[in-house]
């Protein structure tokens, strides 16, 4: 968690502005502005103490639903006692997800906002047969996502216009690809400060189904970011669902720093 900032000293000649010296709020402005909101004025670093704690309480009352919905499911390993303290290191949760069966998965969804939706997308990549996509077609569907990425506001630019294909196997991948980024990081946001409180129950949802998502997937964000999209803007949403086709049929879409490279995997069509 970051500290607390060293309260402000309040002017000597008196808070006139409603401000301290610091530029926090004064005691007659904090006062008006509780009356007026109806509840406690906080700075941003109390407030995302404030909601990392519900999140950090969020996922300890998911973590035991996820295990009393495994000890009903013939297939799942044995319940841990006691319970690891992370979920990152829920093992049990964490790599039994995709070999549970499907009503266990839906009750384990259903804890969620959105989670009828994000069953279905998981029950889909677990069962349908990959699709094949050929390098003609890869490239269109990066077209796709650059005439939607713009709704999203991203965090940088991209020219979407220099798309560059190279084969997963070709001696410069391992060092061409250690210079790119995910498409996740167009989206990202400051941790630092608060989330907007209608998102929380998502962000905490989010949190909670990374590390099984990215298990399920053999250690790809893709399925991730598409599962979990469905809580989340319809435009982002729909670039994760392009970019979850894309991976799904064996390609990867990766940002250098200008433009975009997409990775041939042995598996997909030339």
């Amino acid at each position: 968690m970051v500290k607390r900032r060293a309260a402000g000293q309040t002017d000597p000649a008196g808070p006139r502005t409603g401000q301290t010296s610091a530029g926090k709020p004064g005691i007659f402005m904090t006062n008006w502005l509780q009356t007026f909101l109806g509840r406690p004025v906080s700075d941003p670093e109390s407030e995302r103490e404030r909601q990392n704690l519900w999140i950090s309480q969020k996922l300890a009352a998911w973590q035991t639903a996820w295990h009393d919905a495994f000890d009903r499911d013939p297939g799942a390993d044995p319940r841990p006692d006691p319970l690891p303290a992370e979920i990152d290191s829920d093992y049990r949760l964490i790599f039994g997800l995709s070999a549970t069966g499907t009503d266990t998965r839906k009750a384990c969804f259903a804890l969620f906002p959105g989670g009828t939706e994000m069953h279905r997308r998981l029950d889909h990549y677990l069962t349908a047969p990959a699709p094949i996509l050929s390098a003609r077609e890869a490239q269109d569907m990066v077209a796709r996502i650059a005439d939607t990425i713009d709704r999203t506001k991203p965090n940088d630019q991209i020219d979407w216009s220099r798309v560059e294909v190279i084969a997963r196997e070709a001696p410069d991948a391992d060092y061409r690809l250690a210079m790119t980024t995910g498409l996740s990081y167009l989206f990202e946001r400051d941790l630092l400060l608060p989330s907007p409180e209608r998102e929380l129950p998502a962000i905490a949802a989010r949190i909670f189904l990374t590390e099984p998502l990215y298990a399920a997937a053999g250690n790809s964000w893709e399925l991730c970011d598409w599962v979990t999209g469905a809580m989340f803007d319809r435009h982002q949403d729909r670039i994760h669902e392009l970019a979850f086709r894309l991976w799904h049929a064996g390609w990867r879409l990766r940002l250098p720093e200008n433009g975009v490279i997409l990775v041939r995997e042995a598996r997909a069509r030339p």
